[in-house]
């Protein structure tokens, strides 16, 4: 194989930046490198028959390093605007980095005014420190610096007390043993060289790609073993290593003939229907079948694009990929507070109804959502209301450990919450015993011929039995029928209610009536 890419023209060997962050890089009892970086790097060496080494950078000479051709290659680099027009990016994304703040004192998660006059503790040579000591500034939060020379110093200090907060992975037992008082996601993670490698770049994104068209499983189960072993609840950077791995080996298919795709100009589209008020929340009741009664309404997402009314099974994808879908929940959640008190003019709507707003894990675990809440509550503070979150199971998570953080903050200002589509996918009993529902929805799929089949009658007395157990309240979703209505009154559960056609197709709130 000839190799075009520029290498140390002295050794013929690739030099890569090597700073410790575990478990993405880290020296064994012997000094030697290891991580999850050190192995992809073996892979890529072996396929491109090259040899590497690796020259210690910190956070303050890595970017001169780059520059100055010290080194060929770096693992972990966030994408910035500014990196990009200096630097080659990997299209394959290898990671995503979420950090914590711990504290060894007896601070809850998300009040970061406690931290106030603590002494903050990181080490400078990494980057992740940066963007929670910006917050922690804007915020007005006043503290004392500690400047530790390495990872393990930090954690003597912490453990001493000599600190008493400090940015870590999640994945570090270690610090696992401390309280958690924030947490943030920097972004996907990718290899970049300086532009000289931009072939070398290529080469390496072509190997990822093809080891993952072989063998789709190889990158996560490599990222899964250091990253759950470390810390077996994390996987919300699997899930997102995953989608992150379609999509470049979409965007190489494109590269390889088909039209790309002007995604810039597509979210810009998608702003400009949200600034003009295009997007809509049609609403649906939930219904007491003893007394035909809503005890809640589900806001549900719609776009007039100026020619018809379109459900989200035409749009929801694209704005995910898009990410601008957060700043459309944020939209929602305003919209149907401000709706409220006009549903109340509904007939049979009970006076402590609530409005449900579909949310996904991805919102939940977005840093500024705590805070983007509150600011929209405060808004309404001198009414009346009562809100849920219906977590979606589109873009799921297993890192019960931070959602449920989130949750406790939320339930403090007055939301509940309610488990979507249970029975299929990601909605099961065992979730249900990790994360502190109060509402469990029931698929559609055990009302769908529910009259006919003995069967599912016994399965849904089955579930509302067991869901009975954790006292949670049940929606059923999907019923259609006149029949189906009178079985499930039959079964006499005080906590079960209806959400379906009979009762009401969603609309918009000026047309809205209950059968």
């Amino acid at each position: 194989m000839v190799n075009t890419f520029a290498v140390n023209a002295e050794t013929e060997e690739v030099i890569v930046g090597f700073y410790e962050e575990y478990p993405y890089y880290y020296l064994d009892n012997k000094g030697n490198p290891q991580g999850y970086y050190y192995v992809i790097m073996k892979v890529i060496a072996e396929e491109l028959n090259i040899d590497f080494r690796y020259e210690n950078v910190t956070f303050n000479n890595y970017y001169e390093k780059l520059i100055n051709k010290e080194i060929d290659l770096l693992f972990g680099v966030i994408k910035t605007e500014e990196f990009e027009k200096k630097f080659e990016y990997s299209t394959y994304i290898i990671g995503n980095k979420v950090n914590y703040i711990f504290t060894n004192r007896n601070i809850e998660f998300g009040d970061l005014s406690s931290l106030n006059g603590l002494i903050f503790g990181y080490n400078p040579n990494l980057y992740n420190y940066k963007y929670f000591y910006d917050q922690l500034i804007n915020n007005g939060i006043n503290f004392e610096v500690k400047l530790a020379e390495s990872n393990n110093q930090l954690k003597e200090w912490l453990k001493s007390g000599e600190i008493d907060f400090t940015v870590a992975s999640g994945h570090d037992k270690f610090f696992r043993r401390f309280k958690d008082v924030y947490m943030y996601a920097l972004g996907g993670s990718y290899i970049v060289a300086n532009k000289d490698n931009a072939d070398l770049i290529n080469k390496i994104d072509n190997i990822l790609i093809n080891i993952n068209s072989k063998n789709s499983k190889k990158i996560y189960n490599l990222y899964n073993h250091y990253f759950n072993h470390a810390y077996n609840e994390a996987r919300y950077e699997t899930y997102f290593l995953i989608f992150s791995i379609v999509i470049t080996i979409s965007i190489f298919s494109f590269r390889k003939g088909k039209k790309i795709l002007n995604q810039r100009k597509i979210s810009i589209k998608y702003m400009n229907y949200l600034s003009n008020d295009k997007f809509k929340l049609f609403y649906q009741p939930i219904i007491d079948v003893r007394n035909n009664n809503a005890i809640g309404y589900e806001a549900l997402l719609r776009l007039d694009n100026g020619e018809k009314i379109l459900t989200p099974y035409y749009f929801l994808n694209e704005i995910e990929k898009l990410d601008i879908m957060y700043n459309i929940t944020l939209w929602a959640i305003d919209k149907s507070l401000c709706d409220y008190n006009k549903l109340k003019l509904i007939n049979n709507c009970k006076d402590n109804f609530y409005v449900s707003i579909n949310i996904s894990y991805k919102d939940l675990l977005n840093p500024n959502f705590i805070n983007d809440v509150q600011s929209i509550l405060k808004k309404y503070e001198k009414m009346k209301y009562y809100l849920c979150f219906e977590i979606t199971e589109r873009l799921s998570s297993n890192d019960f450990f931070a959602i449920n953080k989130r949750i406790e903050l939320l339930k403090k200002m007055g939301i509940i919450f309610a488990m979507d589509d249970f029975g299929i996918k990601y909605s099961n009993f065992d979730i249900l015993q990790k994360i502190d529902y109060d509402i469990v929805k029931l698929d559609k799929i055990f009302i769908d011929g529910y009259e006919d089949s003995i069967k599912k009658q016994q399965i849904l007395k089955a579930i509302l039995d067991i869901l009975s157990i954790y006292e949670k309240r049940v929606v059923i979703e999907g019923a259609e029928t006149l029949e189906q209505i009178k079985l499930i009154k039959l079964l006499g559960e005080e906590k079960v209610y209806i959400q379906g056609y009979y009762y009401s197709k969603p609309f918009p709130i000026d047309d809205l009536k209950i059968k």
